[in-house]
């Protein structure tokens, strides 16, 4: 199993991200993302009382923590993944898009294992970019059938990294 992603904690930290960071968003989610001097991901949450009970804001929480966790496509936003340690053995598949699921290729790290139509193609630890993501829910977040939440919300942090991907790949302020 992966390690958690770092988060990000202080209110500085945040407002950096927000001042020289892209952003992009969607109806469920608004990104930020910056680069970083601390040689690892990181990743900020915010999920406001609009979002739902404590319980929903929790899930949401919950969601977008094992979408980055584990589901992150490092290739398609980082450029080529830097090797991984010598006990993993990793395969580069084709990108697999949610909801595609024809011929969809074997997870690159069978240990983290594929959840509901997502596979894993470059965990974030193996990716050679230092990047500090914000991820600002809204109150539809909170409102998505419990049944298909996790792919409703890769789905749409898929579609902003994307976004995303091509205004950072020359670097940010």
């Amino acid at each position: 199993m992966h390690s958690p992603l770092p988060s990000l904690r202080k209110t500085a930290d945040f407002k950096r991200v927000f001042s020289r960071g892209k952003s992009a968003a969607t109806p469920l989610f608004v990104l930020y993302v910056a680069q970083n001097d601390v040689g690892q991901n990181r990743l900020g949450l915010s999920v406001g009382k609009k979002t739902g009970c404590a319980v929903i804001r929790n899930r949401v929480k919950r969601h977008v923590r094992e979408f980055f966790r584990t589901e992150l496509s490092g290739i398609e936003f980082f450029g080529t993944p830097s090797t991984a340690p010598p006990s993993q053995s990793v395969r580069k598949p084709p990108l697999c898009i949610p909801g595609s699921s024809e011929n969809a290729p074997e997870p690159a790290f069978p240990a983290s294992g594929a959840k509901r139509g997502f596979r894993t193609l470059c965990p974030i630890e193996v990716c050679p970019a230092n990047f500090d993501f914000v991820v600002i829910a809204r109150a539809p977040a909170g409102q998505l059938p419990r049944a298909k939440a996790f792919a409703k919300v890769g789905e749409s942090l898929t579609y902003l990294l994307k976004r995303l991907s091509g205004s950072l790949k020359g670097g940010s302020k």
